[in-house]
């Protein structure tokens, strides 16, 4: 006991103090092996949208010189701010197979905002420190899991930029406006916000040192001088969206219900247990909120301005418009990441912060140790999935279905449902694993990601009146019903004549089923049924 007690103790002060380069690079290789040993459990991860991302580069690989994939789709390269993956991945694909390529850009994603961080924290404080390093405590948050792979690189390029902006805005202002502006572009073709977060850490970095003048009039005369320097970094994204498809996109605008809202809160620690997130949270913020009330814990304006703008934003933010989904919910997401890069923390004694850098670790092993296990519980619905397609013949025109949670409340809250199937409190996952229809048989289904105001993909004629891109499969009932509902018109319009359209018939959480062998008896021949997933033949009319 007494050699653990004299080893936490040194681990205190060094955590308490600027570390040398060799324990710093140690530790930032341990946390980051361990951020990234999950990907090594499973090939397909049960990321919501990671599989159809994974199909949309695979056609714009290999899509020209496949025959199979050329009548079904073709590249439609446009000015959209949401290419990173599709100006990355792809060159991975061509050289080599297509889930280790995926996976190496997974980490990538993961590894991206926090490099972006540690880059920020030290142009912001100055020193190598160990605090941002603990980013990787939000790195696989709940939009990771959602496959948000375009929003988590943009959120590392975005820190990075905006520290370029903090190291160089004062002695070399030139170079820092030629530096950003290109940077800025770069993040536009990454996620349009990850945009709004670098204008957001540069715009407060003005404004810290506009707070630095002795009265209105200095205050004015500093704002004049300063603002031509932020011309060519905020305006180039501006110009790029007004030429972009989404510039034009229209749809209803959709709100979240305050209970709603309060969850999304979490986001940033949002996995497969919320009971674990809300311990994380508890013992994150507990931490935090002691520094603070100690006067340990150095949050310079720019971070404090940078906070309240986040607030702002995310209080009045939808939910939904211009058919993008989860909008208010990245705000809690860039907080998260910003109480790293943003914040200095000094315990006032080696013993807290030994009890800092030993617990906040901890918790990051035990949060990742539990998403391995989900993700290697889920090889089993994986390998249901692939044995039910297995018979699926190159070309076939695929219908894909599934038990949606708004429907089945008592198949999605039975005992021992499978974890990896839903993130908690923001939505299930599995249903765009149907694209490895796409990626491992060559097949058509109608859900690719081809949105033209979001992807660079578009479905070739006659293909195309098959296909609503970004939107999820609709409930197995649908099929029983001799006209569509409004709903079904509306994200399903393909589902008017399937009968007809479509070959075969695969049905994931397939357990819902009351009786796979007899669903739908005149209609449907059983195939394969592998338990989370069924396939059928179609009976044509």
């Amino acid at each position: 006991m007494k050699v653990l007690r004299t080893a936490a103790a040194r681990f205190g002060r060094m955590a308490a103090s600027d570390p040398a380069p060799g324990p710093w690079w140690a530790v930032l290789v341990a946390l980051g092996t361990v951020l990234l040993a999950p990907l090594l459990v499973i090939d397909v991860p049960p990321l919501l949208d990671y599989p159809n991302h994974l199909a949309r580069a695979l056609v714009l690989a290999r899509g020209n010189h496949d025959p199979v994939l050329a009548r079904f789709y073709a590249p439609d390269w446009k000015i959209v701010p949401n290419l990173g993956l599709d100006l990355l991945l792809p060159g991975l694909l061509r050289v080599l197979p297509v889930h280790v390529a995926g996976r190496l850009f997974l980490g990538l994603t993961l590894l991206a905002p926090v490099a972006g961080v540690l880059l920020f924290h030290r142009a912001t404080f100055g020193r190598r420190r160990f605090w941002p390093i603990l980013s990787v405590l939000v790195a696989a948050n709940g939009l990771f899991l959602l496959g948000f792979l375009n929003f988590s690189l943009s959120i590392g390029l975005a820190f990075a930029v905006a520290a370029a902006w903090a190291r160089f805005r004062e002695p070399r202002p030139a170079l820092a406006a030629t530096l950003c502006m290109a940077g800025s572009v770069a993040v536009f073709f990454c996620h349009l916000w990850g945009v709004l977060l670098l204008n957001l850490l540069i715009l407060s970095q003005e404004g810290e040192a506009l707070l630095g003048e002795a009265g209105p009039r200095a205050v004015m005369g500093a704002a004049v001088r300063r603002a031509p320097l932020l011309l060519p970094v905020l305006a180039p994204p501006v110009l790029l969206l007004a030429w972009s498809p989404l510039g034009g996109a229209h749809s209803a605008v959709r709100w979240n219900g305050s209970f709603d809202k309060l969850m999304l809160l979490l986001a940033p620690l949002l996995n497969y247990s919320l009971w674990l997130d809300l311990v994380s949270a508890a013992l994150l913020l507990g931490l935090v909120g002691r520094w603070l009330r100690a006067g340990r814990l150095r949050v310079p304006p720019r971070t404090t301005i940078a906070f309240c703008m986040l607030a702002l934003l995310f209080a009045a933010t939808p939910y939904g418009a211009k058919r993008a989904a989860w909008l208010d919910v990245r705000f809690p997401v860039m907080a998260g990441f910003l109480l790293f890069a943003g914040t200095d923390p000094r315990p006032s004694s080696g013993r807290q912060a030994a009890m800092a850098a030993t617990a906040l670790p901890l918790l990051f092993v035990l949060r990742t140790a539990l998403l391995a296990l989900v993700w290697a519980h889920h090889a089993s619905d994986l390998r249901q999935l692939r044995a039910a397609i297995a018979s699926v013949p190159p070309g076939a025109r695929v219908l894909v279905v599934f038990a949606s949670p708004h429907l089945n409340h008592a198949f999605w809250h039975r005992p021992g449902r499978p974890w990896a199937r839903q993130v908690e409190h923001l939505t299930t996952t599995e249903f765009h694993e149907a694209a490895l229809l796409l990626i491992e048989r060559r097949a058509f289904w109608p859900l690719l990601f081809s949105e033209e105001s979001q992807q660079p993909v578009r479905v070739r004629a006659p293909f195309a009146r098959l296909s609503v891109g970004a939107e999820a499969p609709p409930d197995f009932r649908a099929l029983a019903h001799d006209h569509l509902d409004e709903q079904d018109r509306l994200h399903a319009p393909y589902l008017a004549h399937w009968r007809r359209d479509f070959d075969l018939l695969l049905v994931l959480d397939a357990e819902a089923l009351p009786d796979p062998h007899h669903f739908m008896p005149g209609t449907l021949s059983p195939l394969d049924d592998a338990g989370f997933a069924a396939l059928f033949r179609i009976r044509k009319p």
